[in-house]
């Protein structure tokens, strides 16, 4: 259904990059965000339908307010449809 890659850079600072492959044709439905280390939601990256395909979208170590993280460890999370991936990626300030 997708792969989802590991985000680089890893550590990052100021900015890193997310990466997946849609494999099916046609539009599905997709979301992007990421929790801190605690599971609590940062930023939503992305939320829509994509067509298939290949997709990069930057996070630039900010919440949903604009405001900067904290250093730390953060789980960025990929749901399409009913399935979802995730993987960590280290801020150093």
């Amino acid at each position: 259904m997708f792969d989802l890659y590991g985000n680089y850079p890893n550590p990052f600072n100021p900015e890193t990059t997310i990466r997946f492959t849609l494999n099916n044709n046609g539009f599905q439905k997709v979301r992007l965000d990421v929790y801190d280390i605690n599971g609590r939601h940062v930023s939503t990256l992305y939320s829509g339908v994509l067509n298939g395909g290949t997709y990069n979208f930057k996070w630039n170590g900010r919440n949903s307010q604009g405001r900067a993280v904290a250093s730390g460890t953060y789980i960025y999370r990929l749901s399409v449809k009913q399935t979802a991936q995730s993987g960590k990626m280290i801020l150093l300030r």
